[in-house]
């Protein structure tokens, strides 16, 4: 883990997640979609190293302006494991990218 000085404030997440996509929303949110609770997306060089397979399937979102630790929230919905990306248009809708079926894509944001 890595310490910081008394300049930083560290924020707790609502998990462990890697190899997830974020994007910046129109509202000033940020909403976090994809990952994974551990594991490398790639093969690692120390073969008893987990591959990336507990998938994180709950959007976050983090709002910048909220007090300190209540900046994260899971607001329910599904999102899919290794979209490619989620770009997001002047409207504010969000469109994700992924190579698996996502029928049910539902994020409150």
């Amino acid at each position: 883990m890595h310490a910081f000085d008394d300049a930083w404030t560290v924020e707790d997440m609502p998990g462990p997640r890697c190899l997830a996509d974020a994007a910046l929303l129109p509202n000033g949110r940020v909403v976090v979609i994809n990952g994974v609770e551990q594991g490398f997306g790639a093969l690692p060089l120390d073969l008893s190293t987990p591959p990336a397979n507990e998938p994180v399937n709950q959007p976050w979102i983090y709002t910048p302006w909220a007090p300190e630790g209540q900046r994260y929230s899971v607001p329910g919905g599904d999102d899919c494991t290794a979209a490619a990306a989620l770009p997001c248009g002047p409207a504010g809708k969000a469109l994700l990218a992924s190579p698996h079926a996502c029928l049910s894509f539902r994020v409150p944001l």
